[in-house]
C-alpha cells in the first residue's frame, strides 16, 4: 500500500501523512528480559535506565512520514529526579505520620488529609511527568513540548473528582474529556500547537453501559441494605423473608461474583473507543488526526496477553512445585518447614512470577497496542507541519516525572505519551 496519497493536480500535495510502527517483538523480549533481571538484581533502581530503554526502542520504530521519533531521555535524569522528589515527599509523609500518632481521631483525619494530598500531588505529578515525555521527544529535528500550569491542571482534576464523587461517577465523562482538552491543548509541536476537540457526548454512551453493568446495581444494593439496617433486620437474617425468597440473596452474590469477569470482559472495548475518540479529536491548524483500529484488535491483544500470562503462571507454578518437592527430598525437615524457609521461597516465587509476567505485560501488551494503535493513523491535510518552525524553550528536568515515580502514580513506568 502507498504510504503518502496525492491530491489530483500538477503540485501533487500530499493529502494524508501514515504513521508506521515497524515489527521489533525478538528486539523487545530481549531488552526487556535484560532490563527485568537487572532490576532484579539493583533492587529496583536499574528502572529508571530500563524504561528509558523502552521508550527509545518504541519511538525509533514509529516513523510518521517515514520520519522516525528520537526520544532524549536518559535514566539518570530519571534517577536523579525521583531522589530528589523523595526528599521532598518524605518529610511530608513523617510529618502527617506523627500526627496520626496524637490520637485515633487525629489518625483518621491525618490519613483522609494525607490521601487526599497525594491524590492532587498524583495529578501534579503525573502532568510535569508528561510534560517530561513530551519534552525529550523529537521528530525531524523539533521537539514537542508541554506548556500550561501543573498546578492548575491538579486543582482541576481534583474538581473534577470531588464531582464525579458526589454524583457517584456520572460526572466523570465531562471530566475526562475536559482533562483530555486541557493536556492536548497545551502540548506543541515546534511553535504548532495542539488543539483537542473532545467532548462528554463523544463517550457517554460507552461511560454509561459501564456504569449500568458495574456501578448501579451496588447502588441498588446497597439501598436494600439500608433500607433492612433501617427497619432492624437480625444480624443472622440478612433480608427478609420476602426478599429472601424472591432470591435477592442470590442474585447479589451472582452479581459479586460475575462483576470482576463482566468488568475485564468490557475494558478492552471502553479503551478501544477512548483511545480512537480521543486521537481522531486531536488537530492543529488544517491538519488533523485520525484512528481507525478496530475494537477487535485492541481484544485480540488483550486476550493473547491474558492467555500467555495464564500459561506462564501455571508453568511456573508446576516448576515452583517440582522445585519445592525436590528440597523437601534434599534439605532435612526441620528447615523445609522453617517459616523463614518458606517465606524466602514464596518471596523469591512472587518476584520471579512478577518479572515474567513484566516481560509478557511489556512485549505482548504494551507493544501490540502501540503497533495497531499506531498503524492505523493518519495525519490529514498536514501541508501546515511542514512550515513548523522550532519553538519557545520548554527546560525540563527529570525531576518532573520523579515525582510520579515517587508518588507511584504510573508516571514513572509510563512508556507513552
Amino acid at each position: 500500500m502507498e504510504k503518502i496519497k496525492y491530491w489530483e493536480g500538477a503540485e501533487k500535495k500530499p493529502a494524508y501523512w501514515t504513521v508506521f510502527v515497524q515489527r521489533g517483538e525478538s528486539q523487545l523480549s530481549s531488552l526487556s528480559i535484560r532490563g527485568v533481571m537487572l532490576m532484579v538484581v539493583t533492587l529496583g533502581l536499574y528502572r529508571f535506565w530500563f524504561v528509558s530503554d523502552l521508550r527509545r526502542f518504541f519511538w525509533s520504530r514509529t516513523l510518521v512520514d517515514d520520519s522516525p521519533l528520537e526520544y532524549t531521555g536518559r535514566g539518570l535524569e530519571l534517577f536523579i529526579g525521583f531522589l530528589i522528589a523523595v526528599l521532598i515527599l518524605l518529610p511530608l509523609g513523617l510529618g502527617l505520620f506523627g500526627l496520626s500518632l496524637i490520637s485515633p481521631t487525629v489518625a483518621i483525619t491525618s490519613n483522609i488529609a494525607y490521601f487526599i494530598l497525594l491524590t492532587f500531588l498524583g495529578q501534579y505529578a503525573l502532568y510535569r511527568a508528561r510534560r517530561y515525555r513530551l519534552n525529550r521527544t523529537v521528530w525531524r529535528g523539533l521537539r514537542l513540548h508541554l506548556t500550561g500550569s501543573a498546578w492548575k491542571y491538579a486543582f482541576k482534576a481534583m474538581g473534577w473528582f470531588v464531582l464525579s464523587i458526589i454524583t457517584i461517577g456520572l460526572a466523570w465523562p465531562w471530566a475526562s474529556a475536559s482533562l483530555e482538552r486541557h493536556r492536548v491543548n497545551n502540548t506543541w509541536y515546534g511553535n504548532l500547537q495542539l488543539h483537542s476537540t473532545a467532548k462528554s457526548s463523544d463517550i457517554i454512551k460507552p461511560y454509561l453501559l459501564i456504569w449500568a453493568v458495574l456501578i448501579f446495581p451496588i447502588l441498588v444494593f446497597s439501598a436494600i441494605g439500608l433500607w433492612v439496617y433501617i427497619q432492624g433486620a437480625s444480624e443472622l437474617q440478612l433480608l427478609p423473608s420476602s426478599l429472601q425468597d424472591s432470591g435477592m440473596n442470590g442474585a447479589i452474590g451472582l452479581y459479586f461474583s460475575t462483576a470482576p469477569f463482566i468488568g475485564l470482559i468490557l475494558y478492552p472495548w471502553y479503551k478501544a473507543v477512548i483511545m480512537r475518540t480521543y486521537f481522531s479529536r486531536i488537530n492543529a491548524k488544517t491538519a488533523s488526526l485520525k484512528a481507525e483500529f478496530s475494537t477487535g484488535l485492541i481484544y485480540k491483544v488483550w486476550i493473547k496477553s491474558a492467555l500467555v500470562m495464564s500459561l506462564v503462571t501455571m508453568l511456573l507454578g508446576l516448576l515452583g512445585f517440582m522445585l519445592f518437592t525436590g528440597a523437601t527430598i534434599i534439605l532435612p525437615t526441620a528447615i523445609v518447614q522453617d517459616p523463614a524457609f518458606l517465606a524466602v521461597v514464596g518471596g523469591i516465587a512472587y518476584i520471579v512470577w512478577i518479572a515474567v509476567n513484566y516481560v509478557v505485560s511489556i512485549t505482548i501488551y504494551h507493544f501490540g497496542i502501540w503497533f495497531y494503535v499506531g498503524n492505523s493513523m493518519l495525519i490529514q491535510n498536514p501541508e501546515c507541519i511542514e512550515e513548523t518552525v522550532a519553538g519557545a524553550k520548554d527546560p525540563v528536568s527529570g525531576v518532573s516525572e520523579g515525582y510520579a515515580d515517587a508518588l507511584d502514580m504510573g508516571g514513572g513506568f509510563e512508556i507513552g505519551l
